[in-house]
């Protein structure tokens, strides 16, 4: 092997620190009086550690009192249909962004309780792209513009707060949330599931503007799904997995001591770097998508045949790098290099990378 640590590269749920592993492992060995499996969510414990992630997120984002701060049981698909149905009453016009595989989930929701517009799609050719900005057919009178962030199946990063900054935006940040800094106020909800770099899965953060849950949702909400409820019982409109939460506790306390989301994005392009730098200076490795709106956390590639890409799969797993398989709609390779990834498991992919395309780019 090349190393005894072994590395997960799942796209989720994801590795987490070490440091966050073994202090979850205390502290399910505690008691006091109960262990957090057993421990209630209306307990004193539990309200300050809803009270400390709150402030956690608070300070990492820089979120203002002008926004609230939910955290969801559950997972992000299901803010899919509880976004059109807290929003889009009043007004069922909503814009969609098109970039992949979570970008058509959320079209197929939407369109069962809202009037989706797709203002922009996905170009496949020569490199997978977005149009220009000049082109989206974006609408005058609209309820949101929806997005997602970062699509995890062909690692496509996009960043709509960077040409809208109305305050109109709705997006789905996943995967790349608490990775770079965030311009809060270009957005009407962001929201993402936990298990890729704030957690494990569970739980969704979500933060929404205050205004934006002044207007009735649509009658038929469910209550779990209706945000203003979440909001008066704390996010405790069902019982939650405490253990979930207790774990996002941690993570937050520890991206902060890390030195914040600033900390986290210098890390997450240092390690993008070493496997896109390794991708491009070969002809062995091939990664499809332009690099204005490559990954930062998920860096998927191909070779040449598929029987290489298994046997690479199968020979990194031998040598403790785990989860590189793609996912089954696009086949390849794929790394996903989420907040909990140390520095040192991208240097040991990229070594083994170099290793595997040196044994076997003659015999392809």
């Amino acid at each position: 092997m090349l190393t005894e640590q072994v590395y997960n590269f799942a796209p989720g749920p994801a590795t987490l620190p070490p440091n966050v592993v073994e202090q979850t492992r205390l502290l399910l060995a505690e008691r006091q009086p109960v262990s957090i499996l057993e421990m209630g969510h209306h307990s004193t414990y539990f309200e300050e550690v809803v009270a400390s992630m709150e402030q956690s997120l608070r300070r990492l984002l820089n979120i203002s009192d002008d926004y609230a701060v939910l955290f969801i049981p559950g997972g992000s698909r299901g803010q899919y249909a509880a976004v059109p149905l807290n929003f889009a009453y009043q007004n069922s016009h909503t814009d969609y962004f098109n970039t992949g595989h979570w970008s058509q989930h959320a079209i197929n929701e939407g369109q069962r309780y809202s009037r989706v517009k797709v203002v922009s799609s996905l170009l496949e050719e020569p490199l997978l792209s977005m149009p220009p900005r000049s082109t989206w057919q974006l609408s005058d009178n609209v309820a949101y513009r929806h997005y997602v962030a970062n699509e995890t199946l062909t690692g496509f990063e996009f960043f709509a707060e960077q040409a809208i900054d109305d305050g109109s935006l709705v997006a789905d940040m996943t995967s790349n949330f608490l990775t770079c800094p965030i311009n809060i106020r270009a957005h009407k909800m962001i929201y993402a599931g936990a298990q890729k770099n704030a957690g494990v899965s569970g739980l969704v953060y979500a933060i929404i503007a205050r205004d934006a849950l002044l207007q009735p949702c649509h009658p038929m909400t469910p209550m779990l799904y209706d945000y203003n409820q979440q909001i008066q019982r704390k996010s405790r409109a069902t019982t939650p997995p405490v253990i979930t939460w207790v774990v996002a506790q941690l993570m937050l306390e520890w991206i902060e001591l890390q030195g914040g989301v600033a900390a986290m994005r210098q890390l997450c392009e240092q390690r993008a770097s070493l496997l896109y730098d390794c991708i491009d200076q070969s002809d062995f490795y091939n990664n499809p998508v332009s690099p204005h709106y490559r990954s930062r956390v998920n860096v998927f590639f191909r070779l040449p045949s598929v029987e290489l890409e298994q046997q690479f799969i199968d020979k990194a797993a031998a040598e403790g790098l785990l989860g590189l398989k793609g996912h089954n709609a696009t086949g390849g390779v794929r790394a996903s290099l989420y907040n909990g990834m140390p520095l040192a498991g991208a240097e040991t992919l990229v070594q083994f990378m170099k290793d595997f395309e040196q044994r076997y780019n003659d015999g392809r």
